[in-house]
């Protein structure tokens, strides 16, 4: 028997082994790589989700609500004709001024509910918008939010909300605004 016949096969086995190995576990970590990434888009999905939900469902108790709902069908009497979004408790097709105008016939304390109201709207788009632009979110998701903005954007600015906290959002609530007042 050859020693160094033998040892020199099983170093080159030992070799391929430890090749196998390098290529085995570098498939693994790029195939975790992509269940973590699928998760992050799963996990922002799901917020964009709930948050569309708890919209929703606060907008549903509005318009079932004696505190905001005369408030609410108030102004939409008050502005011009467009489409009413009882979804989003705002009136598509809007400008900045006509609800300037149609909030200047409130009370102060009507204003108040109102202002509240779109103030707790405004903060779930925001987070909204920030969990759909995550890197790797589907597009429509965020298509959805910023059709949700499109339709508010022009109540909070007559509100006076500030579009500050984040900057891709502030630039789209300002790009938003100046279409729809444009239009």
């Amino acid at each position: 028997m050859n020693w160094e016949a033998i040892g020199a096969v099983a170093e080159a086995a030992g070799s391929l082994a430890v090749v196998v190995t390098l290529v085995y576990l570098s498939l693994q970590i790029r195939q975790n790589s992509k269940v973590i990434a699928l998760n992050e888009t799963a996990f922002a999905l799901q917020n964009v989700r709930e948050r569309m939900g708890s919209l929703r469902e606060l907008n549903m108790n509005a318009m079932n609500s004696d505190w905001l709902w005369p408030v609410f069908d108030k102004l939409v009497r008050s502005l011009p004709a467009g489409e009413v979004q009882y979804a989003t408790l705002s009136v598509a097709g809007v400008h900045s001024l006509d609800w300037e105008r149609a909030l200047n016939e409130l009370t102060l304390e009507e204003r108040g509910r109102f202002y509240f109201h779109s103030l707790t709207a405004w903060n779930n788009c925001q987070h909204m918008f920030f969990e759909a632009s995550l890197e790797g979110a589907r597009p429509f998701a965020l298509g959805r939010v910023k059709r949700l903005i499109d339709n508010q954007v022009t109540k909070w600015k007559a509100l006076g909300i500030p579009f500050r906290d984040n900057d891709e959002f502030d630039r789209y609530c300002t790009e938003s605004l100046a279409r729809q007042d444009a239009g």
